[in-house]
């Protein structure tokens, strides 16, 4: 009994970190995914603003001063980015082809398409993770199904065993007490023993005499 009460310990033990490992594969499988869907989310909120700035390569290829392009990056708000991509020449004799350089890196900017739908979500989330993914949750799900199942057959075997050492079960309520019964050891009773009453007279050997060695028996 305390064998199994200890196993039965154990394996709620092993049930309850199974069950805290499962739940923290999901959380972090759901972390993975919602990452994927806000890169998503990121590359549809730049789409546009690549078309915006591909669109500004015309104008910088005109640029032929220092002058001239300052002035375009300050009047598009993403000026500053441009410059971070291309900065200002460093050799004085190198500044006239700094617009066209410029327009160079935006006209090769790769623009890409919105995602929509999660058919199109799905193609930026790498199939041989979600495989693995789906792999570990199953042997999880399995390892759970079995201590379960062990905890149950435990459960049931500890209710047969306490049924047969019940005493209460083992009673008959409608069992009735025996009649009382007297018995008589007094020689030469003259007691009357009345039909009616509930009370039974039995005979049984007298005390034994060591004297003479013989044995009275006091009979009704």
């Amino acid at each position: 009994m305390v064998s199994e009460r200890a196993n039965g310990g154990n394996l709620v033990n092993r049930l309850i970190d199974l069950m805290w490992r499962q739940r923290r594969l999901q959380r972090h499988d759901d972390q993975i995914l919602q990452a994927q869907i806000d890169h998503v989310h990121e590359h549809n909120r730049a789409v546009p603003i690549r078309v915006e700035l591909q669109a500004l390569a015309p104008e910088f290829a005109e640029a032929n001063t220092v002058e001239q392009v300052e002035k375009l990056l300050a009047k598009h708000a993403y000026g500053e980015v441009i410059a971070s991509w291309v900065p200002r020449p460093k050799e004085s004799e190198k500044e006239a082809s700094w617009g066209p350089a410029i327009s160079e890196h935006l006209k090769k900017m790769k623009v890409g398409s919105i995602v929509e739908g999660p058919s199109e979500i799905l193609t930026y989330v790498d199939p041989f993770k979600l495989e693995l993914q789906e792999d570990r949750m199953g042997r999880l799900d399995e390892r759970i199904l079995q201590v379960t199942k062990r905890l149950v057959q435990i459960k049931a075997s500890k209710e047969l065993f306490r049924d047969r050492r019940d005493p209460a079960k083992l009673v008959s309520v409608n069992d009735k007490p025996r009649p009382a019964v007297t018995i008589d050891h007094e020689r030469g009773s003259d007691k009357s023993v009345s039909a009616s009453s509930s009370k039974q007279h039995r005979w049984v050997p007298g005390p034994i005499d060591y004297a003479s060695a013989r044995i009275n028996i006091v009979s009704e």
